[in-house]
């Protein structure tokens, strides 16, 4: 018996890089593992409404530093845009789509950022971080910053 998919009222459409800055700042005894690496998580959600569909944007921002008197390493800074779309017409609230955006969308760009991280880190010549799974719409809820030992 084939059943029928049921899709979620608003999808994730596309993801794109908006912002992606690194600087390394050594050039010799790279370390195996980075010591006192802390990152954060920031997200935001925001609607569009245009003619014809109504559209959002979820935008997440990783930051990654070191913690003093720590060597410092690299800094990076990426922000990822996720567009959505509401497909729920008028069985959906602004509100819940607004949720979505701000909760539910974020997670869904979580591996596109430890990718990002972990391909670029290599590219510079650096041992490469796997950033964690977590909770994010939790951790950017409350605008944590996670340190590793």
């Amino acid at each position: 018996m084939k059943k029928d998919i049921v899709r979620h009222n608003f999808q994730l459409l596309d993801v794109a890089v908006q912002k992606l800055a690194v600087e390394r700042f050594i050039n010799d005894d790279v370390p195996d593992s980075p010591v006192g690496l802390i990152f954060t998580a920031e997200g935001k959600g925001d609607r569009i409404q245009n003619d014809s569909e109504e559209i959002g944007y979820s935008l997440l921002t990783v930051k990654l530093s070191f913690k003093e008197p720590n060597p410092k390493l690299f800094e990076l800074e990426l922000i990822l845009k996720g567009t959505c779309e509401s497909n729920a017409g008028e069985s959906s609230s602004p509100e819940e789509f607004d949720k979505f955006l701000n909760q539910y969308a974020l997670p869904l760009l979580w591996p596109y950022a430890r990718e990002i991280v972990w391909s670029m880190l290599i590219r510079m010549g650096l041992p490469p971080i796997m950033l964690p799974a977590i909770n994010v719409a939790k951790t950017v809820e409350a605008s944590i910053s996670i340190e590793t030992e």
